[in-house]
């Protein structure tokens, strides 16, 4: 059987799940100014910012798992008005009698895509504060072992920070490339390959850059900012992507 294709389902939940992620990343900016101004000073060491960093994070956490949660109970409800012996003719006659305007994908297919979107973002947030923790306790390890030499601090600490983000981002584009195989969108599948590798191009090359805001220094690691920009950018424009190019999707 098929949705209705006013539902869309998925992308709604990606674009929610990138607008939190949007609200979260805001707020965590906000906070890191207001109590560690513009220090060039790696957030993890100033225990409030980072303190109130894994607090926001956690609530990200919260939002998240409500969002798919009530999304997933919605779908289901739907799936479950028909009994299941009868789906699949239930199926036969929608593309009988829907033709053209036939959603994009079955319900099954959509509710199997948004445990997998679900799984992917949910887990992969759980595995970045586990990441985090351990990092920071990398971090001050190391601050305390190269407590003469901060130009090499800097330069390790700058060249480690993207592991980080890999287990996330990784876990993101194979939703996208898992996402084009369900559609058979070949697009998607490029675009995620295509990603991978300048995200991997940026993190072996790009060294973190200082840039002046406002008469202040601002220390900018470039697969952070790739990570976070496809974390929020990324998703919401796969939504409007799906919304746009697949019916009920």
């Amino acid at each position: 059987m098929f949705l209705g294709s006013n539902e869309r389902i998925l992308s709604k939940v990606l674009i929610m799940t990138a607008l939190i992620s949007l609200m979260g990343r805001g707020l965590s900016f906000i906070t890191r100014i207001v109590v560690k101004g513009f220090s060039l000073e790696p957030d993890m060491m100033n225990s409030l910012s980072w303190t109130v960093s894994r607090t926001v994070s956690f609530i990200q956490i919260i939002l998240t798992v409500v969002v798919f949660s009530v999304c997933w109970q919605r779908l289901n409800r739907i799936i479950n008005t028909v009994p299941e012996e009868d789906r699949k003719q239930m199926g036969l006659l929608q593309e009988e009698f829907l033709g053209s305007s036939l959603p994009s994908l079955t319900a099954e297919d959509e509710r199997k895509l948004l445990e997998i979107w679900g799984v992917v973002l949910i887990g992969s947030q759980c595995f970045y504060q586990m990441s985090s923790f351990m990092y920071r306790k990398f971090i001050e390890e190391l601050a305390g072992a190269m407590a003469g030499n901060v130009e090499g601090f800097y330069s390790i600490y700058n060249n480690s920070h993207g592991f980080k983000y890999l287990g996330m981002l990784v876990a993101v584009l194979l939703g996208v490339i898992i996402t084009g195989i369900f559609l058979g969108d070949r697009s998607l599948k490029i675009c995620g390959f295509i990603t991978a590798v300048i995200f991997m191009i940026v993190f072996a090359l790009a060294r973190m850059q200082t840039v002046s805001f406002n008469g202040h220094y601002v220390g900018i690691v470039w697969s952070s900012f790739l990570f976070h920009l496809i974390d929020v950018g990324g998703l919401i424009a796969l939504g409007v992507y799906l919304r746009k190019r697949y019916r009920g999707v």
